[in-house]
């Protein structure tokens, strides 16, 4: 919860809510519910099964243990596992679900939400309108393109860094010539290689 910056229990849980609808409102909600698809939560809420060996039963662990008492960024899944034999993921049965965690840990039957790891936030940090805003237009496009497109995107991105930091090693380069060879200390054109 902030502290320090005016907010009471009551007036966070309801800035946090309403974070939440947006996400619900730009990107869905989970099917028969009122939840939404995606939605900020502590990490301390979260959890994932981790086994060290293939045969062992899966463990739960608490995501605050591995990263902090940190938010994080949360999608409503229903269990899939991934078919060898058709190559493709499909929706975990609670036979499947029985084998792998030996009834120690309640099959998720409508589902439940994924942590994304990677959209903590720093500690000590909360969600604001504007990681909210991010987060819509990342997933509204991840969600709306293909993965080759996205990749070829990825690609237009890259080229157009390298012709950036090309462009600005050329301006070095041009700047520390200019100085060391030129006796005016005019800067005229551009120096491409060589002298």
């Amino acid at each position: 919860m902030p502290e320090g910056r005016g907010f009471r229990a009551g007036n966070f849980v309801k800035h946090i809510d309403a974070l939440n609808r947006r996400f619900a409102e730009a990107l869905g909600f989970v099917q028969g519910t009122s939840q939404p698809r995606f939605k900020w939560a502590l990490s301390t809420e979260c959890f994932y099964y981790l086994r060290n060996h293939a045969g062992e039963s899966f463990t739960r662990y608490c995501w605050a243990d591995r990263v902090g008492r940190v938010w994080l960024l949360t999608q409503w899944q229903v269990p899939t596992v991934f078919d060898p034999d058709t190559g493709v993921q499909r929706p975990l049965t609670e036979a499947d679900w029985w084998k792998s965690f030996n009834g120690t840990i309640t099959f998720p039957k409508r589902g439940e939400y994924i942590t994304h790891a990677e959209t903590a936030l720093a500690p000590g940090h909360e969600p604001t309108a504007e990681h909210t805003a991010y987060y819509i237009q990342a997933l509204d496009r991840q969600m709306s393109t293909t993965y080759d497109q996205q990749m070829q995107d990825s690609l237009v991105d890259l080229k157009s860094i390298e012709r950036k930091r090309n462009y600005d090693f050329d301006c070095m380069i041009n700047e520390a010539c200019t100085r060391a060879f030129d006796p005016t200390g005019t800067r005229s054109a551009m120096v491409h290689g060589g002298f």
